[in-house]
C-alpha cells in the first residue's frame, strides 16, 4: 500500500531542513581552509563559521572557504556580518575587496554567468584581524546576458566611433567563457591635427574610465593615458587612436562619446567683480569642443553670486564647465557678507570663532595647527588631536609632557605623537604603526580625552591600569546608536556627554564612527580640527580644577 502523499511531503520537508542544519554546523566545525575544501553556500540560506580559532591540524584558522552555484546569468550579491571582536573580509570573482571594519556588515555584488564561484573570507589584514564568528548569505538576481556580439573586447577587434556618436556596452562581467570582460574597443579616426576628447559615464556599480592607445605595425603600443581618469582630451597628430572604455571595479554599463575638434581657437575672457571679492580662474585659449572648466574662488568676508555673461547669470555655481563653441566674456560676481576679517586667521566657521579665539589665548593650539592657512573646518589627523590632548593634558595637570625615549613606530617621528604615546592618551593602531595621517572619528577623540583626565587627576593611572580606575559620573540618557559604539569607548562617550563636553546630536545619535562606505566617504563620524579645539577647550572649563 502506498503513504499517503501529505506523509512523504512532511519526511521530505524534514529531511531538507536537517540538511540545511547540519550544513550550518558542518560549516562551524569543517576545517574549510582552503579552495579544495570549500563548504556548499546554497543561495537564500546562510551559513556561519568561524575565524581566529584553532583548527584540527593545530593551526591558527584565518580564512575559510565557500562555493556557490549560480544556476543562470544574472547578479550574485554575498553579505557578510561580523559579531563582535571579528574584523573581517571577503571576496569573490567579480565582486572585487570588501573589507569595512570591526562589527561590520559587507556586502558585494557581481553580474555573473551560470558557474561555481568561489568565496574566501579571512581576518582583515588593515587591522589586528581578531577572533569570532561570521555569517554570510548568498542571494540571486536573474537577467538576461548582456549582448557580446560584437566582439570588441581586444584591440584587434576594435570597432569605430563616431565623433559626437555614443557607445555604451555592460562591464565587469563574466562572459560564457568564464571570462572576465572589462571592458571594449574602439578607434577614431583624427583627418587633421586637433584636439581628441573623450568622456566617459557608468552605470550600475561600475567604476568606468577610458584609455586611450597607439599601436604600430607590430601590435607595439603607447599609452597616451592609462590612469583611471574617466575622461581625456589632448591635442594630436593625424592619425588613428584607440580607445578602451573598461571598469577598474565592479559591473555595471557605460556610456562614451568622443569630440574632435581642429586647430580653431576660441577666447574665453573671464574677471571678477569686485576685485577683491575673489579670483576667477580657467579663462585662455581653447580648441574648439574643448571642455572649459572656470573656478570662481571668494575671498573672505564674500560670497560667490553666479556667473554671468552681459547682464545674464549662466551658472550659479563656483565651477563651471561648458564646451568651447565660441569666444564668450564672463563674469564671476560677489556679494560682500561680512564687512571684516574673523578674528582667527585659520578658515573656521563663524559659530566657532569666540571659543577657538578662546583656544588660542589658553594655548590649547598646537604647533601643528598654527600655520593660517590651514583649514580648521578640515578632518583633524591623529597627529593633530595628539597635539590638541597633549596641551589639554599639560594644562590640567600643570605639568610638561615629554615625549617617549624609544620610538616605536616606523612610520612617524611627530613629537606629540610621541608624548601622547609616553603619557598613555593615544596608542597606536599596532606596535609599529601610529598612522599620524588617519582622521580621527568622534568615538576615538572621547576616549583620548577621557584619558588625559584620568592621567591628569587619578595617581597612578596608566594605559594598562586603565580597568582599574572606573570613571563615577551620572549616565545621560542612552543614545539610539548605543549599538554601534565600541566596546572600549562607550564609558568615555557618555563621561563626554555627562559633562557637556561631546553632546549627540538632535536626533539623539552620537555617530561614534562610519559603519558603511558612504558614511565613511561623507565623513559622517570625522571630527574636525576646530570641533577637537572646542572639545579641548571645554574639558578646561569643565573639568579643570
Amino acid at each position: 500500500m502506498s503513504k499517503p502523499i501529505s506523509k512523504i511531503v512532511s519526511v521530505t520537508l524534514a529531511v531538507v531542513m536537517l540538511a540545511v542544519l547540519l550544513q550550518g554546523l558542518l560549516a562551524m566545525a569543517s576545517d574549510n581552509t582552503t579552495k579544495e575544501t570549500a563548504i556548499q553556500l546554497y543561495l537564500d540560506s546562510p551559513l556561519t563559521g568561524e575565524l581566529g580559532h584553532t583548527a584540527s591540524d593545530g593551526t591558527i584558522v584565518s580564512e575559510c572557504w565557500y562555493y556557490v552555484d549560480v544556476p543562470h546569468y544574472g547578479e550574485l550579491t554575498v553579505t557578510r556580518v561580523d559579531s563582535e571582536g571579528l574584523r573581517s573580509a571577503f571576496s569573490f570573482p567579480g565582486g572585487g575587496y570588501n573589507g569595512i571594519g570591526q562589527y561590520s556588515i559587507a556586502t558585494s555584488s557581481s553580474s555573473l554567468q551560470q558557474g561555481r564561484y568561489y568565496i574566501r573570507i579571512r581576518n582583515n589584514n588593515a587591522y589586528t584581524g581578531g577572533s569570532g564568528t561570521f555569517t554570510i548569505t548568498a542571494t540571486f538576481q536573474q537577467s538576461e546576458a548582456p549582448d557580446n556580439t560584437s566582439g570588441n573586447i581586444t584591440w584587434e577587434n576594435a570597432v569605430p566611433l563616431e565623433f559626437g556618436s555614443t557607445a555604451n556596452g555592460h562591464v565587469g562581467y563574466y562572459n560564457s567563457e568564464e571570462q572576465r570582460v572589462d571592458g571594449y574597443w574602439y578607434y577614431v579616426e583624427l583627418p587633421i591635427d586637433g584636439e581628441l576628447a573623450v568622456n566617459v559615464t557608468s552605470g550600475g556599480s561600475a567604476r568606468s574610465r577610458v584609455d586611450v592607445y597607439q599601436f604600430d605595425s607590430a601590435g607595439r603600443r603607447t599609452a597616451l593615458q592609462n590612469n583611471g581618469a574617466s575622461t581625456f582630451q589632448r591635442v594630436l597628430s593625424a592619425g588613428r587612436y584607440y580607445i578602451y572604455a573598461n571598469t577598474i571595479l565592479y559591473s555595471g554599463t557605460f556610456t562614451m562619446t568622443a569630440f574632435f575638434g581642429d586647430t580653431q581657437a576660441h577666447n574665453i575672457t573671464i574677471t571678477a567683480s569686485p576685485a577683491d571679492g575673489g579670483t576667477a580662474t580657467g579663462g585662455g585659449e581653447y580648441l574648439q569642443n574643448a571642455s572649459v572648466t572656470l573656478t570662481a574662488t571668494p575671498n573672505s568676508g564674500y560670497t560667490f553670486d553666479g556667473w554671468y555673461e552681459g547682464a545674464t547669470r549662466v551658472n550659479t555655481n563656483t565651477t563651471y564647465t561648458f564646451t568651447a563653441t565660441t569666444d564668450r566674456t564672463l563674469e564671476a560676481h560677489f556679494t560682500q557678507t561680512v564687512p571684516s576679517a574673523p578674528t582667527i586667521p585659520n578658515p573656521h566657521n563663524s559659530w566657532a570663532t569666540e571659543e577657538l579665539q578662546s583656544a588660542f589665548e589658553l594655548g590649547l593650539v598646537p604647533d601643528s595647527l598654527l600655520d593660517a592657512s590651514i583649514d580648521l573646518r578640515l578632518p583633524i589627523t591623529r597627529a593633530e588631536f595628539a597635539g590638541v590632548a597633549v596641551k589639554t593634558y599639560e594644562l590640567l595637570a600643570n605639568t610638561t609632557a615629554l615625549p617617549a625615549l624609544t620610538n616605536p613606530f616606523t612610520d612617524t617621528q611627530d613629537v606629540d605623537a610621541l608624548k601622547a604615546f609616553n603619557a598613555g592618551i593615544m596608542v597606536g593602531y599596532s606596535d609599529t604603526e601610529f598612522q599620524p595621517d588617519t582622521v580621527l572619528n568622534r568615538e576615538q577623540a572621547a576616549t583620548a580625552l577621557t584619558r588625559v583626565f584620568k592621567r591628569s587627576t587619578m595617581p597612578g593611572w596608566s594605559f594598562k591600569t586603565d580597568a582599574d580606575f572606573p570613571l563615577t559620573f551620572s549616565t545621560p540618557q542612552q543614545f539610539v546608536d548605543d549599538g554601534i559604539i565600541s566596546g572600549w569607548a562607550r564609558e568615555s562617550v557618555y563621561f563626554m556627554a555627562a559633562n557637556g563636553i561631546i553632546n549627540g546630536f538632535e536626533d539623539r545619535t552620537f555617530r561614534p564612527h562610519a559603519t558603511t562606505d558612504a558614511q565613511e566617504a561623507s565623513g559622517y563620524a570625522n571630527a574636525t580640527r576646530e570641533q577637537a579645539l572646542l572639545i579641548a577647550l571645554r574639558m578646561i572649563e569643565k573639568l579643570g580644577k
